[in-house]
């Protein structure tokens, strides 16, 4: 989300029309990873107050099942190291929604519906 001009444009728009806006657990994650290793107490607020009034969707044991199972269908010695991608894809495919990225081509081959931004 960093100085991304086009996640930022996304969100507004989705939020003008009142579109459910719903963060994957794994993806919080992910980005508590990049508060800790870059960003100041600023930019980590301004994180956190984009995510506060949306909901969470909590990784749960079908979600943690899912994603594994795709891990070893496509290809467990390269998914592997993208846990928190196959995590994400899971989430959006349990919950019936598309993964909202940038990084399409980490998701296509997860076999889950995607739009880019």
């Amino acid at each position: 989300m960093k100085n991304d001009l086009a996640a930022h444009g996304r969100l507004r728009e989705l939020e003008s029309r009142h579109e459910s806006i719903r963060t994957p657990a794994m993806a919080v994650l992910e980005l508590g990873i990049g508060i800790g290793a870059e960003l100041d107490e600023g930019e980590a607020r301004a994180v956190r107050a984009v995510l506060e009034p949306h909901p969470i969707i909590p990784m749960d044991e079908n979600v943690a099942m899912r994603a594994g199972i795709n891990i070893g269908e496509i290809d467990a010695s390269t998914l592997k190291k993208r846990k928190g991608d196959a995590a994400i894809a899971a989430t959006a495919e349990i919950e019936g929604e598309p993964v909202l990225t940038r990084n399409v081509d980490d998701f296509e081959r997860l076999d889950v519906d995607v739009v880019s931004y």
